[in-house]
């Protein structure tokens, strides 16, 4: 990695970890302040709930009041005339004409009794049926709301003093669907009432309402936040205002839901135009301390070309650095040095290389005689040779040591043509022996080459597979894979889909070795993404078969039973892509071949449809997959295990587990085939419902 990019990186994360702390604080600042803004709001629709609603209450009590202060109505009260108070009902409609608000009223004496009432009717006694008996033994006047009968109502009492002494309690009921109406107005908001039942009482039943009662906690009137609602591409904020009983406690929520599509959308550009400023910002710093590194790390990349075409041998290259006293400087000047070195270092090896052609012609001339034909005294006259050789360099040392000089040259010149013979003969040896050497190398390498590519392929297959079955609801499974000498693409696979279901699926992938394991991987990979998703086995094939055809170049393709088991019925659903039919074993011991409609293998070409099947597994039923390593397992002789050996394994096996059920085939086959070597991996995969598992309906087409 070059310096310029190892400082561009330093940079980026120095920057960049600051700039991720500034964006996490703006987060929870924007947070923080929606949330306290949020209180703010639901305090206000508190507060202009309790004006609006308390005016109304006070105005209703202060007009109850006037009326009853009137002489013909308080003598009435004070000797308990029920007669007299007839006058009441002519009043009462008089004042709520006059906009009161006034719904009725209840008055009772000191003692409890109802003196009189503008209403004796049910209704009237469920309003005193559920307010508490301590409600109309008030000192002053106190106000509450109830839901009665799907409607908003407001009760207000007060005592009744006449005199200076109390002669009884006045309950008044005020409606409350206009002052529902008036804080909607004042809100500028769409408002829904609801008991403490979550029931909608008062407002419109619209796709808002849906909305807000889809969304979880939303009409408790528990909550102290906002929630947030979409409807028709708008954005709706929703606050709960609550409505206290005359009891005490609460008797209904008022729900404010807010349009805030334009606001949110502000925020949201706001937002991201300050993301966008800081990330142009940073663009920017990191380009202009781009633009300044590239600048001042050019004399360098220029001493580093220079440098590599030195040691390249090419002392024409010259690169003009600056002469200053820093880093780059002092590398100008040691590149001078080196380039001086190197150009005497050249003109001494051009003088080398004269001498060594002079020399080696010679030799060349003396090695042309090895060719010749020698005569049966040739190993005598070798050793001859060797004296004589030996001699000669001891009269050249001894020469040499004189100051005389030598000829080291003449020398080996002398030494090649006297053992010219022995050589050859020892050439022609070596000849043979290094070919010998080179087939034995080149077929150690082929089969080393071949043993690590089985290595690998065999690593590969044996790490997808799972290696553990835990039980699924009454359902065991077991599962097993033995691989041949020559590696395959066999595999298996169980994976939930979801709590109730698992899917099923036993593969064998065309070819050998490690193309056959690559592809294996694949197909299981895609067959997880594609089956985790739930659909049926049929178009989950189908889906899994243009994933694998898409970009298949090898030409390679797979056969695949897929099934998908409800483990609460017993329902086994599946689709078969070119794949040995399954065998089950029913509870009775008696054993069926599982009718499939084999379809074209996966990945032959795309668009393929897949006919669906399904089968009820009982209580006591095993159903045995497996490939085609099976049935097609051969012993000494050549002869096939085949179908039929199979089947009567599995019927042979009683009603034993799993586990059990996988050793038993495997036994039988391994018994049969001898130890004679297997071409094709051994694969099978039992699923077992226990006995005592309650039967699930059967499937379609079954009896």
């Amino acid at each position: 990695m070059l310096l310029r990019t190892r400082i561009m990186l330093i940079v980026i994360l120095v920057v960049a970890l600051p700039m991720a702390g500034m964006g996490y604080a703006f987060l929870l600042r924007d947070q923080a302040a929606n949330e306290h803004a949020q209180k703010l709001q639901l305090a206000s629709y508190q507060t202009i709930w309790e004006q609006v609603v308390g005016s109304s209450m006070r105005a209703a009590q202060a007009a109850t009041t006037a009326l009853l202060q009137e002489p013909g109505i308080a003598k009435a009260l004070r000797e308990s005339d029920r007669g007299n108070l007839h006058v009441l009902e002519e009043r009462i409609r008089k004042a709520t004409a006059a906009g009161t608000g006034l719904r009725r009223l209840d008055i009772f004496t000191t003692g409890g009794d109802l003196l009189y009432s503008t209403d004796i009717s049910f209704f009237t006694r469920l309003v005193l049926r559920n307010v508490e008996w301590s409600f109309f033994w008030v000192d002053s006047p106190t106000y509450g709301a109830r839901v009665l009968d799907g409607q908003l109502i407001g009760i207000a009492a007060a005592p009744i003093v006449l005199n200076g002494g109390r002669i009884g309690t006045s309950v008044t009921t005020v409606g409350l669907h206009d002052q529902v109406a008036r804080v909607a107005d004042i809100l500028d908001a769409q408002l829904f009432v609801v008991d403490r039942a979550g029931k909608r009482v008062m407002g419109e039943d619209g796709p808002l309402w849906r909305a807000i009662a889809a969304t979880p906690g939303a009409t408790s009137g528990t909550g102290s936040g906002m929630i947030d609602v979409e409807v028709g591409g708008k954005r709706w904020q929703v606050g709960n205002v609550v409505i206290a009983d005359v009891g005490g406690g609460r008797s209904a929520t008022v729900l404010v839901a807010h349009d805030v599509t334009e606001a949110a959308e502000r925020h949201e550009l706001i937002n991201l135009a300050l993301l966008a400023s800081m990330i142009v910002g940073a663009m920017v710093v990191l380009g202009l301390l781009s633009a300044y590194l590239r600048g001042a790390l050019r004399p360098l990349d220029d001493g580093i070309q220079a440098l590599n075409a030195l040691s390249a041998g090419d002392t024409d290259h010259y690169a003009e650095l600056p002469g200053s006293r820093d880093e780059v400087g002092q590398i100008g000047r040691a590149i001078d040095v080196f380039r001086s070195v190197a150009v005497k270092a050249e003109h001494a090896a051009e003088e080398r290389e004269r001498r060594r052609r002079r020399q080696a012609r010679f030799i060349r001339r003396q090695m042309a005689m090895l060719s010749d034909t020698l005569d049966a005294e040739a190993k005598e006259a070798a050793l001859e040779d060797l004296r004589q050789i030996e001699a000669a360099a001891e009269a050249e040392q001894a020469a040499s040591e004189r100051g005389e000089g030598g000829d080291e040259l003449g020398l080996i010149a002398v030494a090649l043509e006297r053992m010219t013979t022995r050589v050859r003969e020892q050439q022609a040896r070596l000849t043979d022996l290094v070919a010998e050497l080179r087939e034995a190398l080149a077929a150690k390498t082929k089969l080393i080459a071949l043993e690590q590519e089985l290595d690998i392929a065999r690593s590969m297959q044996q790490s997808v597979l799972p290696s553990s079955f835990p039980p699924f609801g009454s359902f065991e499974l077991d599962a097993r894979m033995l691989a041949a000498r020559e590696v395959g693409g066999d595999f298996y696979d169980v994976f939930e889909i979801d709590e109730r279901r698992l899917g099923v699926a036993i593969a064998d992938v065309s070819g050998k070795g490690i193309p056959a394991a690559f592809f294996m991987l694949i197909s299981r990979t895609l067959l997880k993404a594609v089956g985790r998703v739930g659909e049926a086995p049929a178009p989950a094939l189908a889906r899994l078969n243009d994933l694998l055809a898409a970009d298949n170049e090898q030409m390679m393709f797979v056969t695949m039973f897929y099934g998908i088991l409800d483990r609460d019925s017993g329902r086994f659903d599946f689709a078969n892509a070119g794949h040995n039919p399954p065998l089950i074993r029913r509870a009775d011991g008696s054993v069926e071949w599982v009718e499939t409609a084999s379809g074209i293998a996966l990945a032959v070409m795309p668009e393929l449809v897949y006919e669906e099947g399904s089968l009820n597994i009982a209580p006591g039923d095993a159903l045995l997959l497996y490939t085609d390593g099976v049935t097609e397992a051969n012993d000494v002789a050549g002869e096939l295990y085949a179908e039929a050996r199979l089947e009567a394994t599995v019927a042979a096996s009683g009603g034993c587990p799993a586990h059990e059920l996988v050793e038993r085939v495997f036994t039988s086959v391994q018994d049969f085939a001898s130890g004679a070597p297997q071409a094709d991996d051994l694969t099978c995969l039992v699923l077992h419902r226990g006995a005592g598992a309650a039967a699930g309906p059967a499937a379609p087409g079954e009896g």
